[in-house]
């Protein structure tokens, strides 16, 4: 599962966080994976066309940031495509996806 923050419920703004995570939920333990990169879109409201780009890392890099400055109500935030290395070294997608629209 993905997560902006430590917030477990509905998404919160990303703004109020310093990125994603990546951990396995409801499984025999917790185990958390490193996050390498993932795609983010911003459209709607704040955007003329769709701003779509791959974020290196978990945390929020500057473009990203400065996408998040532009968001007002009705922006949507969309995380998909996230690669992640787990604790045995191997490199995996996470199919999970995430979607937010600023209130």
């Amino acid at each position: 599962e993905i997560m902006v923050g430590s917030y477990e419920g509905d998404p919160i703004h990303p703004k109020h966080t310093p990125g994603l995570r990546a951990f396995l939920k409801n499984f025999y333990y917790k185990t958390q994976f490193n996050v390498i990169s993932f795609d983010i879109e911003f459209s709607g409201p704040g955007f003329e066309d769709p701003n779509k780009h791959t974020n290196e890392g978990a945390q929020w890099d500057e473009i990203t940031k400065k996408a998040m400055n532009k968001m007002v109500k009705g922006s949507k935030v969309y995380i998909n495509n996230v690669r992640v290395i787990g604790p045995d070294g191997r490199v995996r997608h996470i199919y999970d996806d995430l979607t937010w629209i600023q209130n």
